[in-house]
């Protein structure tokens, strides 16, 4: 999928089927006919579980994307800024290899033990009134990780089970990650269904 019809020449014949359309756009609005079992490469610059979380939720929730705090970056390796609400988190300090397998326990440019999985450091992060969920992402082949539909959807249960509040949604493989933030407050409809009941309690 490429928002770049020229490219997706490249890529045209055998099973591949070229779409162009914008990623968050399409999975949000074909999400429904995603096995759970369905994996999905975000091979995108941008933050795809985190966009396609918002624009699941616009209905339920007016959501606002706010700065991650700092004291909960100071507990993280390696971070870089992208933008006001998101957070590249890394191991490395230095560019990986495009065709890394992702060992289980070491870097494989330095040899070195990793500690733990980055996924795992981040699921578990304490952070003052936000509530937390890390999507992991899974190796795939060298150099491609992602995640199937099942996750996703994971993700938006729980988020509907708490409900409003600041959230960070990140996306982590066992290196690499990334976190955003937003702030989540029910819209006036969803308020009022709650105060008066849905049309088939009343």
């Amino acid at each position: 999928m490429d928002t770049d019809e020229t490219r997706l020449k490249e890529f045209e014949g055998g099973n591949v089927v070229g779409i162009k359309d914008d990623a968050a756009r399409f999975l949000s609005e074909n999400f429904h006919m995603l096995a759970p079992s369905c994996i999905i490469i975000p091979a995108v610059p941008l933050h795809l579980a985190f966009e396609w979380i918002k624009r699941r939720l616009a209905g339920t929730f007016s959501i606002r994307g706010i700065p991650i705090p700092h004291g909960g970056a100071r507990s993280l390796p390696h971070t870089w800024e992208r933008g006001e609400d998101s957070l590249l988190v890394s191991y490395a300090d230095f560019l990986c290899p495009e065709d890394c397998p992702e060992p289980v326990d070491r870097c494989t440019v330095t040899g070195k033990k990793r500690g733990r999985a980055l996924f795992e450091l981040l699921n578990g992060l304490e952070i003052p009134e936000y509530h937390i969920h890390v999507v992991r992402s899974r190796q795939m082949g060298p150099g491609i990780g992602g995640y199937n539909a099942g996750d996703l959807r994971e993700l938006q249960d729980h988020i509907l089970s708490v409900g409003k509040g600041k959230w960070i949604v990140g996306t982590a493989c066992r290196c690499h990650g990334v976190l955003s933030a937003a702030e989540l407050k029910p819209r006036e409809n969803q308020q009022d269904r709650k105060l008066f009941g849905t049309p088939s309690q009343l």
